[in-house]
């Protein structure tokens, strides 16, 4: 290793003093001696290229993109994206590890955007959850960087494959829809970046997904793994990512990764080793890491929309009940009070409310939205708040929640909940020790007086039409004593729900914003 004392960079040079001149010379020959302020220095042109041969003979020389290059698009980036912009530029494979909400989507795409300007990237392949396709990777790239094309494969088979044949620059997929394009991808040589969003969903390297995607890289593609919480479950769930990114990592047999960082204790129960922090920190690398209590340049508040589907079944009601209230209203008079009570109803079938023929409410299965707020809650490393207006689906979710994980993972409070009984509960979910993970919460019930910084992270299964609610609400995770960035979040699948969202967030014309979306919605559509 060549090693070096002194590095900094100047007029787009290099300059620095290394512990061995010989060593630096005989794989950078352009390297030449200059004689600065009385040393002996070794300089060379500031280059991504050169900075990978220095790094590579141990030289940490920093990367050329927060050196003179402008950062496109609207956002000015702070220090830690600029810092992890610089790592991705580097490595070729590589973790970003940042937890949510400090805005890591912005610099793989500046550092995308670098390394295509330099002809270093050609297409880039997108992998993420579904709720994330439209609201995050689409709209975060439009904003950094419009001028390239963005391709979201969904739809038909058929459909998808389309438009991965299409020109578009970006292409962005969904996890579970990966191995329908997997073999273009293989095919396609231009496609030389892939980004894996939330990459923990390939920690199982028995899974079809996991095993497209390890198919769709070359030994020349560069892989981007990103991921707060990359072992939502145990140490173990490091080795898969560790096999795609750098694969001398770890041991080539999952078993051996298991017995180092696991301890068996019982015929059917193993537990983390003391030393399995370390471990799985090795076997992770290269990463960059920062957590939102290191980026004191963040705002306290992080908002987010995760985009879902609605199943053809709720397609189908939702067109129905927008023809109803058509005919319902039609000729009639319409303040912004009686447009909210009828919207409510559009809002409960994007939830999976359905009426039977008594009027009684059922909950049918709102697949993609549920699965949407399974992967934000994995994303998650502390608790979590999750609010849901409409009561039938508030103790449906809770239900699911303690099904899928564990009956003392999720408790719901409504407007049933006594008062003695929300007491113990906001003290159980307040207490770390306590296994509650999840709240969940009608917002009449826990908007007002509460300290529930316990959770960083609100997230709304559905709007509500009360601005103040709303924003109280929030204010639970952002009171003294928290000390942790915040994340809100909004899960939603129709131009309905994106503009009530709207509407409590500004807070602006309520009234006739109401009106306007009740408009949109109902006196517009075509009969």
């Amino acid at each position: 290793m060549a090693g070096v004392t002194t590095i900094l960079v100047k007029d787009g040079w290099l300059v620095f003093k290394p512990e061995d001149p010989i060593a630096v010379q005989s794989v950078l020959p352009r390297a030449h001696t200059i004689n600065l302020h009385g040393q002996e220095m070794t300089a060379i042109a500031h280059r991504l290229d050169v900075v990978q041969v220095l790094r590579n003979i141990g030289i940490n020389a920093p990367s050329p993109v927060n050196y003179g290059w402008t950062y496109p698009g609207k956002y000015t980036p702070y220090e830690h994206q600029k810092d992890t912009t610089g790592f991705l530029t580097i490595h070729r494979r590589g973790f970003v590890l940042n937890e949510m909400g400090t805005m890591k989507t912005c610099s793989a795409i500046w550092a995308a955007e670098y390394l295509m300007e330099k002809g270093l990237v050609n297409r880039i392949l997108v992998v993420a959850p579904r709720s994330c396709l439209h609201k995050v990777w689409a709209d975060e790239i439009f904003g950094t960087t419009m001028h390239r094309n963005v391709a979201v494969l969904q739809g038909t088979r058929a459909k998808r494959r389309e438009l991965f044949a299409s020109s578009a620059e970006y292409l962005i997929i969904n996890h579970d829809g990966l191995g329908i394009i997997s073999d273009m991808v293989v095919k396609d040589k231009s496609v030389n970046l892939i980004i894996v969003d939330e990459c923990a969903a390939f920690r199982n390297g028995t899974t079809e997904k996991y095993k497209h995607l390890k198919s769709c890289l070359r030994p020349d593609t560069r892989l981007w793994m990103m991921s707060g919480s990359p072992c939502p479950n145990a140490p173990t769930d490091a080795w898969a990512q560790a096999r795609l990114v750098r694969p001398d990592n770890v041991p080539p047999y999952f078993t051996s990764f298991k017995r180092a960082t696991m301890d068996k204790v019982s015929t059917f129960k193993w537990v983390p080793r003391s030393d399995s922090d370390q471990i799985v920190h090795d076997a992770l690398q290269p990463a960059v890491r920062y957590a939102k209590k290191d980026c004191t340049n963040l705002p306290p508040v992080t908002y987010q929309n995760r985009e879902c589907d609605l199943t053809a079944e709720q397609v189908k009601l939702f067109k129905a009940m927008q023809k109803h209230l058509h005919t319902e209203h039609e000729g009639g008079t319409i303040t912004a009070a009686n447009a909210a009570v009828k919207m409510i109803k559009l809002l409960q079938i994007c939830c999976g409310v359905v009426y039977d023929n008594d009027g009684v409410a059922r909950v049918s299965a709102a697949t993609p939205r549920l699965q949407a707020l399974y992967e934000i809650i994995e994303e998650c490393e502390r608790k979590v708040i999750l609010w849901v207006p409409f009561k039938s689906v508030l103790y449906h979710l809770v239900a699911n929640l303690q099904h899928k994980y564990y009956p003392e993972f999720a408790i719901g409070v409504s407007g049933d909940t006594t008062d003695n009984q929300r007491r113990e509960i906001f003290s159980a979910f307040q207490d770390d020790r306590n296994p509650l993970r999840v709240l969940v919460a009608h917002p009449k019930t826990a908007a007002h007086g509460l300290t529930l910084v316990a959770a960083n992270t609100s997230i709304w299964y559905s709007p509500f039409f009360s601005a103040e609610l709303y924003m109280q609400a929030n204010e639970r995770i952002n009171r003294p004593g928290q000390r942790h960035e915040m994340s809100v979040i909004h899960l939603g699948a129709t131009a309905l729900e994106w503009g009530v969202y709207n509407v409590v967030k500004t807070k602006n014309g309520r009234q006739n914003k109401i009106l306007e979306l009740y408009k949109n919605e109902i006196i517009d559509i075509s009969a």
